[in-house]
């Protein structure tokens, strides 16, 4: 579905369980998430350390927002890597 929505912007997909890494990757294949500027992923399990990585490293610099509360398997070296490239998150 995401993958047919080019111009989204704002995305709580938070506690969704078939939001996982395979859906983050064919979402940011397609090239319909350019227009993001806000991502809610809040308690969402199905998604890994590395998927979230690759896409942040790719759209973290437009983000104006992320939620990643409630992800407890995060790890504190995700964080170190993408902050850099949250510049515009307010």
């Amino acid at each position: 579905m995401l993958t047919r929505i080019p111009n989204l912007r704002f995305l709580s997909a938070g506690q969704i369980n078939g939001f996982n890494d395979s859906v983050l990757k064919a979402w940011t294949e397609a090239g319909t998430s350019r227009n993001l500027v806000a991502l809610d992923v809040d308690s969402s399990d199905n998604i890994t350390d590395e998927a979230l990585h690759r896409f942040l490293s790719r759209h973290g610099s437009q983000l104006w927002g992320l939620v990643l509360s409630g992800m407890t398997h995060i790890t504190d070296q995700l964080w170190q890597s993408v902050l850099q490239v949250l510049n515009n998150a307010k």
